[in-house]
């Protein structure tokens, strides 16, 4: 009987937390799609009747204003985006980047920097159904490549929309919260004393909060968004969800909405300029969508482009009717997104522009393969026991950072990864797809390369294991290229930029052995080829580091019976011991100055926007996880 009862109440628990996850799910399918619908009815009338038109509330004008409104709400959220908008989704994801970058997944009009043709490869690259960059409107597509201005223009149009979503999520709670309370008062001062004023405005107050709530959290999106892409700075992205992949939260972020919002709500205390003001947002981001659809029709779905040029007619007219009648009343609070957006397009291009003359500078000045051969397997320099983990943004080649830390200290670790951490157009990098790596220079030169790729919804957590996983990563490298004959003695200077992708697994299979490592008298601390200042320090310092103390600690070796050859395994256990003896983060600490000859404007964006910005933005070893011990930073000064 106990057993019975206990079943039954497991169902009855079972089939409890099932009712409130769909009523909890229903509740928020308010701000699905887009989130300002649930919020419009509450200040939608208040605002048609500002101005002159309170003299015209009768009647007839009222059933007027309401067909408007129920016709606007069924060609542009139901036809527009409800039945088209949805179909392009970019894995589930939407917005203006996301538009943006299935459109450069189907058409060359990237500038992000360091792209691969092996990215072109991932399983989720191209969206299913549509091949890539053929089809309908070939010398349209031939057009955008083939001119720069153009694409950055698009990244420009992509930017507008992007400064309005945060402008809009200044405004959004705002406005919804003032309606809440004041929209059901207008020409009915008598309803709060009937028995339906409490529960429509119960109703209210949840729409506004999930309106809002759906806003801010797109606001989040965009940011990542934007930072994944190279057009916004570094700030903390925090994961809030154990079940929902991708949901995060930006402090920064969320207290610069809630100072914006405040702002707004005492400086205007009105619904109807806070309204002027929406609606220039709210317009301005659908006409963005609009004007990105009518590409997607071309270059993803592969139709005429009658079809494109007919949906940008259509709703672009409509949308342009509503959007030129919100620019009249820029002077009565209009001018408020206008200015946010100005802000906030200028941060993001500046910073786009920094990283991109950056990189552009690296790229120019990066060492020659030649001049890497000719030094020898040393380099010229003496090689010291362990591993030297060398950041960089260039995917080909040597980066200038690693001659200058040469110059200075001709001394070096006796295994080199140059590391690239970078952003790819595609929302999430499966793990099994993440990680490049290669090689460069003979083997008897110990250098290897590994990229590692996000998606831009992708959230780079700090990752305990990351230094286990890398070695892992190219030890498999080394097995596999063995497999395939590769030799030093047939090396090819042309065969640098060749990468392979390396997937993870378990332990079983793999050319290392794993054991675990426990106890910090166990740990790097104790290695003898460390000074006993050096270990006293690092000891000091992982027993205040939590992050450090949680890490699992192993070690590798390799498998007493395996047949693989003299050369590999002499490889293999160079690898192991460089571990052992331990990582180096090498990065570079970055100056960029505009050249005395550059433009005016340039000198102002280089010297004063994007120096301001990298100095009061989150470092790269912080966003990268990199423990302060190990991390050394070689300072560059970059002329551009």
């Amino acid at each position: 009987m106990d057993t019975e009862a206990g079943v039954a109440d497991a169902e009855r628990v079972s089939r409890k937390q099932y009712i409130l996850n769909l009523l909890l799910l229903s509740y928020q399918s308010f701000g699905v799609v887009y989130g300002d619908l649930s919020t419009s009815p509450l200040y939608v009338f208040k605002s048609t009747f500002s101005g002159k038109l309170r003299q015209y509330q009768d009647e007839e004008t009222v059933f007027g204003v309401l067909s408007l409104i129920f016709w606007t709400f069924t060609l542009i959220p139901l036809m527009k985006y409800v039945l088209l908008v949805l179909s392009a989704d970019d894995i589930g994801e939407g917005g203006p980047f996301a538009l943006y970058s299935l459109l450069c997944r189907h058409a060359k009009l990237s500038l992000l920097p360091n792209q691969q043709a092996a990215d072109e490869e991932l399983s989720s690259y191209h969206k299913k159904g549509f091949a890539a960059r053929n089809g309908s409107s070939p010398w349209l597509r031939r057009f955008m490549e083939k001119h720069k201005k153009v694409r950055t223009v698009l990244l420009l149009v992509v930017l507008c929309g992007a400064s309005m979503v945060i402008g809009d999520g200044v405004l959004t709670p705002a406005i919804s919260v003032l309606s809440s309370m004041s929209g059901l008062q207008v020409r009915a001062t008598g309803l709060q004393h009937e028995p339906v004023f409490w529960p429509v405005f119960v109703v209210a107050t949840l729409a506004a909060v999930v309106g809002s709530q759906a806003v801010i959290s797109a606001t989040f999106s965009i940011v990542k968004q934007c930072h994944a892409l190279g057009c916004f700075p570094r700030v903390k992205v925090v994961h809030t969800s154990r079940w929902i992949y991708g949901q995060i939260y930006i402090p920064e972020i969320n207290w610069i909405l809630m100072v914006l919002c405040v702002a707004v709500t005492v400086a205007f205390r009105d619904t109807t300029l806070i309204g002027n003001a929406y609606g220039i947002a709210c317009m301005t981001v659908m006409f963005v969508t609009t004007f990105l659809m009518s590409m997607i029709i071309i270059f993803v779905w592969q139709r005429n482009i009658i079809f494109s040029v007919a949906f940008l007619a259509f709703f672009g007219f409509i949308e342009a009717v509503y959007l030129s009648s919100s620019l009249m009343k820029v002077p009565q609070g209009g001018w408020v997104p206008l200015v946010l957006a100005f802000i906030s397009m200028s941060v993001m291009y500046i910073w786009h522009y920094g990283t991109r003359r950056k990189y552009q500078f690296d790229l120019q000045n990066k060492v020659s393969m030649r001049s890497i051969l000719s030094l020898g397997p040393s380099l010229g320099i003496v090689r010291v026991p362990g591993i030297g983990l060398i950041y960089t943004e260039l995917v080909t080649g040597v980066p200038s950072i690693f001659s200058h830390f040469v110059t200075n200290l001709p001394a070096f670790h006796e295994v080199l990864v140059f590391l690239c951490v970078k952003s790819v157009h595609v929302p999430y990098v499966s793990p099994e797809e993440r990680y490049l790596v290669g090689r460069i220079g003979p083997k008897e030169y110990r250098m290897y390369r590994c990229i590692v790729r996000y998606g831009y919804k992708d959230v780079q957590k700090d990752d305990d294991n990351f230094e286990n996983l890398l070695v892992m990563n190219i030890a498999k490298f080394i097995m596999l290229e063995a497999e395939h004959g590769s030799s030093s003695a047939n090396y090819d200077i042309t065969n640098e930029g060749r990468m392979a992708v390396i997937t993870p697994s378990d332990d079983s299979g793999t050319p290392l052995a794993v054991r675990d490592f426990d106890g910090l008298a166990n740990s790097m601390t104790t290695r003898s080829s460390k000074s006993e200042s050096l270990r006293s320090l690092q000891s000091s310092y992982e027993q205040e580091s939590p992050s450090v103390t949680r890490r699992r600690r192993v070690r590798f070796e390799l498998p007493e019976d395996d047949d693989m050859g003299e050369q590999v395994k002499d490889e293999l256990m160079a690898l192991v011991e460089a571990k052992h003896a331990g990582v180096a983060y090498i990065m570079g600490h970055s100056y960029i100055k505009a050249r005395k000859s550059s433009s005016f404007l340039k000198k102002f964006a280089i010297d004063v926007g994007y120096s301001f910005l990298r100095k009061n933005c989150r470092g790269p070893s912080v966003t990268l996880h990199i423990p302060h011990i190990s991390l050394i930073e070689v300072g560059m000064i970059y002329y551009v």
